[in-house]
């Protein structure tokens, strides 16, 4: 069988992935700045939320498999925490995402779900990368990506995805979290991948994706839910069908760089009502306004070039 590692290497190979096609919708010249030229901003330090996201997920992958074993999960929480350059104990600047409140989150999430791990359910993959065709007509187009967990439960397999939020509900009937943030997972085009992945990985096993949310909160350190995501394989054919219109759009414009006669880049054309996303700019605002054709162009200042991959990538925090 092809491993994972010669797939992704074979000549003439098209891969995408969620971060990819959403790039894309969001702003075609974002997507061109950000995996065509590989542009990331160069920030010394990822932010903090996306940190504590990491730390989290790291911290899960070892609770899931050693189930009660607090100490253990800390102790992956905090090496991912110093590994990126953070103080292990609480500063001003961290407010309530420190590894101090992962501790608390961790206790009750243990008791919350200690009984779940041990007897309801048997972890299957940690972190598992996978490729799967787009195409059956076509070898070279595959979509990648890399799961939290599978897990075994009562014979169903199930994709868990982790999630943190500080996306808090004083009350209401969704508290601790808010309607938006529960909401936010139908339609979506991640998680629809997610479903798209496991049906061709596991067949009839395979039952859905369950998103295991846990909230960030200066107070509040027991918020945590399952939210099941299953959807008939006509929804998946849908996200399937968009999927593959985003990609031959994406290839189109690739094809289209190397027009002549024009004194800019005819091709990816920018979205300016993604310019500022809840008052906060566009990363490649400058690039935008400096450059009509950004080809050839070293990376500005405050940028690196830094290719993305979902192989070395894990957790996350939705806010």
């Amino acid at each position: 069988m092809t491993s994972i590692r010669e797939l992704v290497q074979r000549p003439g190979i098209r891969l995408y992935d969620s971060t990819m096609i959403n790039d894309f919708r969001r702003c075609p010249r974002y997507f061109y700045y950000r995996h065509i030229l590989g542009w990331a901003m160069d920030y010394g330090k990822p932010s903090l939320a996306a940190t504590y996201g990491i730390c989290w997920s790291l911290a899960m992958d070892w609770l899931w498999v050693h189930p009660g074993d607090i100490e253990g999960a800390h102790k992956a929480f905090l090496e991912g925490w110093t590994e990126r350059g953070l103080e292990p104990y609480p500063v001003d600047s961290y407010r309530h995402r420190h590894p101090m409140t992962a501790k608390e989150m961790l206790y009750a999430y243990n008791d919350q779900r200690k009984g779940f791990l041990r007897n309801h359910c048997k972890v299957l993959a940690v972190e598992e990368p996978f490729v799967v065709p787009l195409d059956p007509s076509d070898d070279t187009l595959w979509y990648m990506g890399r799961l939290d967990k599978v897990i075994d439960h009562g014979g169903d397999v199930l994709i868990v995805d982790h999630k943190t939020t500080s996306s808090y509900a004083a009350s209401g009937v969704t508290a601790p979290f808010r309607w938006n943030f529960l909401e936010s997972f139908i339609p979506n085009f991640q998680i629809e991948g997610y479903q798209y992945a496991g049906r061709m990985l596991y067949g009839k096993k395979f039952r859905g994706v369950w998103i295991d949310a846990a909230l960030v909160h200066a107070r509040v350190h027991d918020g945590f839910k399952f939210i099941p995501i299953e959807q008939e394989v006509s929804q998946l054919d849908a996200w399937l069908w968009n999927c593959r219109n985003q990609i031959d759009h994406i290839e189109a414009y690739i094809k289209q760089m190397d027009a002549e006669g024009t004194k800019y880049m005819a091709a990816f054309p920018k979205n300016d009502r993604a310019c500022f996303d809840y008052n906060s700019p566009c990363s490649y605002l400058e690039p935008c306004r400096m450059w009509a054709d950004p080809r050839g162009q070293p990376p500005p200042p405050g940028f690196v070039e830094s290719r993305w991959s979902p192989f070395n990538h894990a957790g996350g925090d939705k806010t």
